[in-house]
């Protein structure tokens, strides 16, 4: 079985949950819940403000408010006055200005007579998502949506195999409240392993840390067991990066390992078990502190930001 992508649209806001070949939930994207949502529209905006202490810049972008772009989604260091094509990432709200990202997964050109502040694109974040996911069952539970996401998909001919159908939510296998219960633990930094052992996610300010713990770790200390855990921790963590959709850098302290080739096995579990990420993630090599430094590619909010938890 292929991953499937639930998709669910008739009553707001409107989800998608994607499961696994093996019926998990691996992600999980919740877009705009009005029909004045600005989520993936894309602006030319002019940077009016850098705010060095909140490591952002504040763009015009033609509404109320203006917009918040963290440093960490600009590709390259803004500065005021600047025009800067960006995404919105989350709406206004509580008299706040839109978040955006100036890292987009699908760059475009503005038009070589457009100027700051001019809105370019209405946008289609499910119709971009499809487009990253690669050979995917959907299913949508209203048909509207259903041959919306197929016109999507028939629109990107000659690229992975994205078949669509209806189907009523009470036909699927997974109930969206179920789904909506396991997103409730995966904001948890704290994530168990089987070996007893546990995560402990640590987002900051410019990256992610991740630390591995033994716990109480079944079978004692030694290096085979230390190894055992590290190896169940890198299959976790592959999962989790993707289902809270952590992105930019990121260190994992896994447990201390003595043997060379024990390392070597540890580093290569773990990117294969990122190779298939939809978005470009990349792990380097253990360093003798057994730190693993990471890349994964921003393309939007954070689970905890879609989920208003930031």
């Amino acid at each position: 079985m292929s991953r499937r992508l639930l998709v669910a649209g008739e009553r707001g806001p409107l989800r998608a949950a994607l499961l696994d070949s093996a019926g998990r939930l691996e992600g999980f994207w919740q877009f705009g819940s009005t029909p004045a949502s600005l989520m993936g529209d894309r602006f030319l905006g002019r940077v009016t403000a850098i705010d060095r202490a909140l490591d952002a810049a504040f763009l015009d972008i033609g509404l109320e408010k203006p917009g918040f772009l963290p440093l960490a989604r600009a590709a390259s260091p803004p500065v005021e006055g600047q025009s800067l094509l960006v995404e919105v990432t989350r709406d206004p709200r509580d008299g706040k200005g839109a978040r955006l990202t100036a890292r987009l997964p699908d760059p475009m050109k503005p038009p070589a007579d457009a100027k700051p502040p001019m809105r370019l694109a209405k946008g289609d974040p499910l119709g971009r998502l499809l487009g990253r996911l690669g050979a995917i069952e959907v299913e949508a539970d209203t048909r509207r949506l259903a041959e919306s996401l197929d016109a999507a998909a028939t629109a990107r001919a000659g690229g992975p195999e994205i078949t669509v159908c209806h189907r009523p939510q009470r036909e699927w296998d997974r109930s969206m409240a179920d789904i909506e219960t396991e997103l409730a633990e995966a904001l948890d930094p704290r994530v168990e392993l089987p070996s007893g052992g546990w995560l402990l996610f640590e987002p900051c300010r410019t990256l992610t840390v991740i630390d591995v713990n033994s716990g109480t770790m079944r079978g004692g200390e030694g290096e085979r067991n230390r190894l055992k855990t590290d190896l169940e921790a890198a299959r976790v963590i592959a999962r989790q990066l993707r289902l809270r959709h952590i992105g930019g850098i990121v260190v994992v302290d896994f447990i201390d390992l003595d043997r060379p080739d024990h390392r070597r096995r540890l580093v290569e579990t773990l990117r294969e078990a990122i190779a298939d990420d939809w978005e470009p993630c990349q792990a380097g090599a253990m360093s003798r502190l057994g730190l693993v430094e990471m890349t994964r590619r921003r393309s939007g909010p954070t689970l905890a930001e879609m989920r208003g938890e930031e």
